[in-house]
């Protein structure tokens, strides 16, 4: 996954970021592509991290290890800002709210629960969760207002829902492949999405 970081405070500097399945966390400077070490990321090199989100501010970003890790840094240098315990499961689906929480999705390990967990930095358990999908939760996008929206399961569907809600306000339905992926307007006036059935003999 490969995104980019803009905060105000980096100037032509913004930060392009890549999660990879090979060579852990990478960082560049976009303004004259030099590569950025980021401290502590050795120990990414053996894992790989399917997850990977931006704070809508450009200060910080998080990952998602295939060993359960997540991580929040700082945008400028790669500094780790905060660790969540370990995740029984792999969270591949992060994505920081309106009031600068971790919404975490699990992709993978996620036994009999299907679920979306709010987290608050520094936090030794999360403060909610959301339970609505019947299946793995492959992507997540924080919403204008505090909403966020989540994809996943079974079905190729998106809900939206307000953290510390048990029920999707809206479920965005359609027909074909599970949806694996979503992105968001910066106005949040469309969302695009999608889908791609990873395993499709199975």
């Amino acid at each position: 996954m490969l995104l980019r970081a803009s905060d105000p405070a980096l100037g032509a500097g913004d930060r392009i970021l890549a999660g990879t399945t090979d060579y852990g966390l990478r960082m560049w400077n976009a303004g004259d592509g030099a590569e950025i070490e980021p401290p502590e990321g050795e120990p990414l090199w053996d894992i790989t991290l399917p997850g990977l989100t931006v704070s809508a501010d450009g200060t910080r970003f998080a990952i998602g290890g295939s060993d359960g890790r997540v991580e929040i840094r700082a945008s400028l240098d790669g500094t780790v800002l905060a660790r969540l315990p370990d995740r029984p499961f792999r969270p591949d689906a992060l994505a920081f709210t309106g009031d600068g929480r971790l919404a975490v999705g699990c992709g993978y390990r996620c036994g009999t629960v299907h679920a979306v967990e709010i987290w608050t930095p520094g936090a030794a358990a999360p403060d909610d969760a959301y339970t609505g999908h019947d299946g793995a939760v492959s992507a997540a996008l924080a919403l204008p207002g505090g909403a966020v929206l989540s994809a996943g399961g079974r079905n190729p569907a998106l809900h939206l829902w307000q953290p510390g809600a048990r029920s999707a306000s809206r479920v965005l339905a359609g027909a074909g492949a599970p949806v694996t992926a979503a992105g968001i307007a910066p106005d949040a006036s469309w969302i695009a999405w999608g889908r791609e059935d990873p395993c499709p003999d199975r």
